[in-house]
């Protein structure tokens, strides 16, 4: 896993930033469910000069991850999240922010709660499943007031 970030103009290539880097949030562990492959250790691996194991499955299902982002306010609970479970709905939450958090009013990665992941057939049927779920997910403040960002 590598880095670059580079500015293309018409005088050339002006490097800015480059460095060995793995992918964060969701993308490890949905990677290592829907593959079975482990890059992170493959990375650490390749750092330290060991073989890599590179054997992975190619599944026959599609994982769609999406955020679940929050309005400015203190954030204390995802709502629905059980009945979601319960139901079949959603598959996989991934946390990203503890109770009692502040969530500003700048719209950035800060402002994600979470994540929640189905698996489908097809991305079509992944998509009215995740579509659904927003529906009945609530993101509370410290108030009970819903503070989710896609209503």
């Amino acid at each position: 896993p590598f880095f670059y970030q580079a500015i293309c103009d018409d005088k050339g290539v002006w490097v800015l930033e480059f460095a060995p880097r793995i992918a964060g949030g969701t993308r490890f562990d949905t990677v290592k469910m829907f593959s079975g492959y482990d890059y992170i250790k493959a990375s650490i691996n390749s750092f330290i000069g060991q073989p890599l194991d590179d054997k992975y499955d190619t599944p026959d299902v599609k994982y769609v991850v999406r955020h679940l982002y929050m309005k400015p306010g203190i954030f204390t609970k995802v709502d629905g999240l059980d009945e979601l479970f319960a139901s079949g709905e959603i598959d996989t939450y991934f946390p990203f922010a503890n109770p009692g958090r502040e969530i500003s009013t700048s719209m950035n990665s800060g402002n994600r709660i979470g994540a929640i992941m189905v698996k489908e057939y097809s991305y079509k049927k992944a998509d009215e499943r995740i579509a659904a779920a927003f529906q009945k997910l609530r993101l509370l403040d410290e108030n009970g007031n819903d503070k989710s960002y896609w209503r």
